[in-house]
């Protein structure tokens, strides 16, 4: 699954971040390679990670060790959901075209993928096999930090899958309901602790400015609202988009209670990719890749025979593989660092030295400029802050680029 250690534009912040990390022996206060600076306000979890192992053991081995144990993680889920064939939801994931791209560099979408899922299967083996109620008031507190401090798209996916599902519960089983709930206070708490008051004064602050400013003024980059085209939809992760429309032939049958939180689970990621009018409401669909597959495959299970069902399922692996294969191959084609590479490896070496030893402002807004050749983006950081910033220099840019001096 891996293509190379990194890809993408966001890899090479994650990196520049890990790297001084590693030089300070510390995560940083202000994050490096932009101008202006910026107090740095992302969920530090991938930071630690690169500090921890170094920026070379990082980029080869996050990515594929994420991928195995969400591989793993899959088969679990399917073997408690009791499907007949537990390893075509193993396999869908494999080959799901946006979960292979995110899989294939350092990115911290995986990591709050794998924790997100976890939690679907603490939740599983819990109401399935009836376990003690002090597991959950355990295991969920810790899930919900990690996801605070992995990703702020995932913990916008938890809050309100915890919420219904505890509430579901509630009405079902009190005590487990109650303590479900109890994890989104105690969650962010033991976050709090675990980066010594840095989440509860500085992360979760910018990340509740963030999303303010995001409902009031649209996109991050064009400022647009509108619901995502359900076509585009389909085209990024046609197995959670489509989940849905297939249990609809399950209206009629009797379910287990694990089902239901699946579908849950579903439900909670369908709504939020579809009606996210604040762009970039399909990477809501990246989370819900491995319970979709089980509720597709269950659906079928119950409308086909034996015989059919792995016909279906085969044909449906088949054109997934092939979809997956084009857009994969578009990402790559796609990915400008490796165009800026090509670039920046015809400048000799004696002008790369004089480069990286002065003090220099790039218009290009990549991060693999200031991650190969030092010096700064003008570009503002992943904050509420920078997401202004980010705005005014493009609203500059278009109606008065005699203003802009780089």
């Amino acid at each position: 699954m891996k293509t190379r250690g990194e890809f993408g534009n966001d890899a090479y912040y994650h990196l520049m971040v890990g790297k001084l990390a590693i030089k300070e022996s510390a995560l940083p206060l202000n994050d490096p390679g932009m101008v202006p600076l910026f107090r740095r306000t992302y969920p530090p979890m991938i930071h630690e990670l690169i500090r921890l192992l170094g920026v070379e053991r990082s980029k080869r081995w996050i990515s594929p060790s994420i991928d195995s144990l969400l591989v793993i993680l899959a088969y679990l889920i399917a073997v408690s959901a009791r499907v007949k064939v537990p390893l075509f939801v193993p396999a869908v994931f494999v080959i799901s075209s946006w979960n292979l791209i995110d899989g294939s560099s350092i990115n911290p979408r995986p990591i709050s993928n794998l924790l997100l899922n976890f939690m679907l299967l603490i939740l599983l083996v819990v109401i399935q096999y009836h376990l003690n109620i002090l597991f959950i008031f355990i295991m969920m507190p810790i899930i919900i930090a990690l996801i605070c401090l992995t990703n702020k798209l995932a913990l916008q996916t938890s809050v309100p899958f915890v919420m219904l599902v505890g509430i579901f519960m509630t009405i079902k089983t009190p005590g487990i309901g109650l303590a479900i709930l109890s994890s989104m206070i105690i969650g962010p708490l033991l976050a709090n602790l675990i980066t010594r008051g840095w989440y509860l004064k500085v992360g979760l602050p910018d990340h509740i400015k963030y999303l303010r400013h995001h409902l009031k003024k649209g996109h991050y980059l064009t400022g647009k609202k509108g619901f995502e085209s359900p076509l585009w939809l389909i085209k990024s992760n046609p197995v959670t988009y489509l989940s849905l429309p297939f249990s609809l032939f399950l209206l009629n049958e009797e379910v287990e209670v694990g089902f239901i939180l699946i579908l849950i689970f579903c439900l909670t990621i369908w709504i939020l990719s579809q009606f996210w009018v604040w762009g970039d409401g399909w990477r809501y669909l990246q989370f819900g890749t491995i319970a979709s597959a089980i509720v597709m495959e269950i659906t079928i299970e119950s409308v086909f025979s034996p015989e059919l069902t792995l016909w279906f399922l085969t044909v449906f692996l088949i054109s997934l593989g092939f979809l997956a294969s084009i857009q994969l191959k578009k990402s790559l084609q796609g990915d400008k660092a490796k165009d800026l590479d090509s670039i920046i490896d015809e400048i000799p070496a004696h002008i790369k030295e004089k480069i990286r030893k002065s003090t220099y402002y790039s218009n290009l807004k990549h991060y693999f400029i200031p991650w190969k050749l030092g010096g700064s983006i003008v570009l503002g950081n992943p904050s509420s802050l920078g997401m202004d910033f980010n705005r005014e220099l493009a609203f500059l840019e278009k109606q008065s680029p005699e203003k802009i001096i780089y």
